[in-house]
């Protein structure tokens, strides 16, 4: 029986080495039991690596199964950094709307954040899968979405980026 939850495995880890440690004139009843536990822990690591790469690519997909957050994606693989006010002046919805888009993107590990002062700080994740990277770089380069998405970017760029979003932000309070 191989036991699927991250504290059976801690329990066996924990076993197997109270095993060693215990041993100091080892019989061959205990060394047999060591290397079972041993086998069992790699079956484990097995098991939990290829659960977490299910789990990985499932989280991905759900993620950019949304025209938005790949436009997003699209956005930080031609540039480094992004801010919020950035990405919703890009994609014209409300700066809600984007938070929740962005909390999606960091769950599913595609995105990291910082926060500088008021603002939050968008880039992709070091954890971005390579093959998926390449790909929406390739798939979505020529796209109407992300050639406009890509023109707005260059006007947004060129002013400040605290000046932008102080801006932005009184722009959006006059609207109410």
């Amino acid at each position: 029986h191989i036991a699927e939850t991250p504290a059976m495995c801690l329990l066996l880890q924990f076993r197997l080495e109270k095993t060693f440690l215990d041993l100091q004139y080892p019989t061959q009843q205990c060394l047999t039991r060591a290397r079972s536990l041993a086998t069992i822990i790699r079956q484990l690591d097995n098991y939990a690596t290829m659960r977490f790469t299910m789990q990985t690519a499932l989280d991905t997909a759900k993620a950019l199964a949304d025209g938005n957050r790949m436009r997003v994606v699209a956005a930080l693989v031609e540039h480094d950094e992004l801010c919020v006010c950035q990405i919703t002046e890009v994609l014209q919805i409300s700066m809600a709307t984007v938070s929740r888009h962005m909390s999606i993107l960091h769950k599913a590990r595609l995105v990291q954040s910082r926060k500088e002062g008021r603002w939050v700080y968008y880039r992709l994740s070091q954890a971005f899968p390579a093959p998926v990277y390449q790909w929406l770089k390739e798939a979505l380069r020529d796209t109407v979405e992300i050639t406009t998405d890509r023109q707005k970017l260059v006007e947004i760029l060129s002013c400040d980026t605290a000046e932008f979003c102080r801006r932005h932000r009184l722009a959006k309070a006059m609207k109410y």
